[in-house]
């Protein structure tokens, strides 16, 4: 039987890959193109374009944070 940690630790993790799932999407709609385009081609262009921008934008947030010194892996501030 496993014990209580592991259960806590096994619940967190599964809890953990949804909120990203749920971010992911939620962060997608928000740089999405409102357009009345049907072809679904050009709004595939769309959805990958909103992509990129986003991974872009993670990019550059974390180049600032290890600038300013804020360990990214860890979400702990350099003083």
């Amino acid at each position: 039987m496993p014990s209580v940690a592991h259960c806590v630790t096994r619940v967190k993790e599964k809890y953990r890959g949804r909120i990203a799932i749920a971010t992911s999407y939620r962060q997608m709609h928000q740089g999405r193109i409102r357009t009345y385009v049907r072809d679904p081609l050009l709004r595939l262009l769309f959805v990958g374009i909103a992509l990129i921008l986003r991974n872009v934008g993670c990019v550059c947030i974390g180049k600032c944070w290890r600038v300013i010194g804020v360990a990214v892996g860890d979400w702990t501030w350099a003083v």
